[in-house]
């Protein structure tokens, strides 16, 4: 169903640019409007979806994706499709905005991918670094002012998600001494998949054995399920459909191409519902379509 939804959109897409632009231009309006979901829900948490929701965190906003790790890797990727429409100078400015967002989260990968994007606009000259450095430190200055306020926020309302949301900011400076149950779970799901791919390394285990498996999540890494269900070859289909929606290596010297490629590959580090996430597939078809009319959209 994903694939067919990814022809469908490509077709709906490609024989008009103004439909194209404007398409672009609703991904920029949900893209903020995402981020201001996710602020509203840190303090309104039932804003959206019941505390008791699968897949919902106490203290972790998703807003609409319920699953915050989702939450985060679409807004990154909304921030590549839309940052092309918005003049320089206020680039800097949007793409902090994004990274509000995503910081409400509390996603790993989600703050990680944000940090990977800004190096690359920063090589590509896309924005300007020294107001996203000006910004990064006034929000620095800004928590550091108001902890004693924000504590008490967090003590008196989710008390139960304050030792995880200071574990998962801690993590960044050292990653062993600051393990959650997050990760020793991940470290768990990861050794099975890897097991059952050592198991069965030419053809695999077969289609959904990590979505079946006696485990309450799977791998959380889209290389290990495919290599677990598929075998060997497995681990060339996630790259494979990013690759194609690029068309050529030589597209990777425009930054929005090497930006989705670089952001994409990582965050399967991190993920195993890329390939059953459809916002993922529209992504790859607007690529696809940038790619295949350069000189109409450059």
């Amino acid at each position: 169903m994903a694939v067919i939804s990814l022809f469908v959109f490509i077709v709906f897409l490609s024989f008009e640019s103004k439909r194209f632009f404007f398409t672009r231009f609703g991904i920029l309006i949900a893209t903020l409007i995402g981020c201001f979901n996710n602020v509203f829900e840190f303090f309104y948490p039932e804003t959206f979806f019941p505390i008791d929701s699968e897949h919902k965190v106490l203290g972790r906003s998703a807003g609409f994706f319920v699953n915050a790790n989702i939450a985060g890797t679409a807004l990154n990727l909304g921030l590549i499709l839309s940052i092309e429409i918005i003049q320089k100078r206020f680039r800097s400015i949007y793409s902090f905005i994004v990274f509000i967002g995503i910081l409400f989260t509390f996603s790993r990968s989600g703050m990680a991918g944000w940090f990977l994007l800004m190096v690359i606009f920063s090589f590509k000259n896309v924005l300007d670094v020294k107001k996203i450095v000006f910004l990064s430190g006034a929000l620095l200055v800004f928590i550091y002012l108001g902890l004693p306020k924000i504590n008490n926020f967090l003590n008196d309302n989710m008390s139960g998600a304050v030792s995880n949301i200071t574990n998962r900011l801690l993590w960044f400076s050292n990653p062993e001494i600051h393990r959650d149950s997050s990760q020793i779970e991940r470290e768990l799901v990861a050794g099975r998949a890897w097991n059952a791919f050592l198991e069965k390394p030419y053809f695999g285990n077969g289609i959904g054995y990590t979505s079946n498996w006696d485990l309450r999540t799977g791998p959380h890494n889209i290389y290990l399920v495919t290599l677990a269900e598929y075998g060997l070859i497995g681990i060339l289909i996630y790259p494979a459909l990013i690759y194609l929606s690029i068309l050529r290596l030589e597209n990777l010297k425009n930054y929005i191409n090497v930006s989705f490629f670089v952001l994409t590959l990582f965050v399967g580090i991190f993920s195993h519902n890329l390939l059953t996430d459809t916002f993922l597939f529209y992504t790859c078809a607007i690529i696809s379509i940038i790619n295949f009319n350069k000189n109409e959209y450059e």
